[in-house]
């Protein structure tokens, strides 16, 4: 995120344009990936949600998955779409949309933490 406003009941995120291609896009056409590049990625992960599960509050991703982290051009990763991302907290139901196939099983009962970001992973 480079900037947000805010404007009556809305708030609108500015962030930075990634020229590049989804995971997703890159196994559909590879058909795979190799073990380093899958290891390169889980860390890059890993570190992304330590820093997000560490705010005050926590923030949660909630929708884990290839199509929503992108590599530039340049080969550097990015997790992209927080539409799904909610501030942790307590242990109150919230909707969170998670992507079936991803989500954790918590997440269909309104239920996020890091924990199903861990899962999605």
């Amino acid at each position: 995120m480079v900037d947000y406003a805010e404007k009556e009941d809305a708030c609108y995120l500015v962030m930075e344009y990634i020229k590049g291609k989804s995971l997703e896009e890159e196994r559909k056409e590879r058909k795979g990936f190799s073990l380093k590049e899958v290891i390169e990625a889980g860390l890059f992960l890993c570190d992304v949600l330590e820093y997000l599960h560490t705010r005050k509050p926590p923030v949660f991703y909630g929708d884990l998955k290839p199509g929503n982290i992108m590599r530039s051009a340049e080969g550097k990763l990015y997790l992209v779409d927080l539409g799904s991302a909610v501030f942790g907290y307590n242990e109150r139901v919230q909707v969170c949309h998670g992507t079936r196939g991803y989500a954790a099983p918590e997440q269909y009962q309104g239920k996020i933490g890091a924990q199903s970001d861990i899962y999605a992973l």
